[in-house]
């Protein structure tokens, strides 16, 4: 079986169980950039305007864009997984 065949018997299971393959896990809201600019800029966030604050989605947006970073996120979960299910 290819690694293709796998994921569409596995997937199967989980529609099955009623889960939609095609709904996001995670995703990064503005809220969420936001919020970790607060905590590296602190009450100098304050200082913000919003096409500061829209400048700093789009570069997050590109940043997960060039560097794949679902593909990384992905991969730390599924290593903090696998450690839970051998405890």
């Amino acid at each position: 079986m290819t690694t293709d065949d796998i994921t569409a018997v596995v997937l199967f299971r989980l529609v099955r169980e009623g889960t939609d393959p095609t709904e996001p896990v995670c995703t990064v809201t503005p809220r969420d950039v936001v919020s970790a600019v607060v905590r590296r800029l602190e009450t100098r966030a304050l200082d913000l305007e919003p096409a500061d604050l829209l400048a700093a989605c789009k570069e997050v947006s590109a940043a997960c864009e060039h560097h794949d970073c679902a593909r990384n996120l992905i991969e730390i979960g599924l290593d903090a997984w696998e450690i839970t299910r051998t405890l």
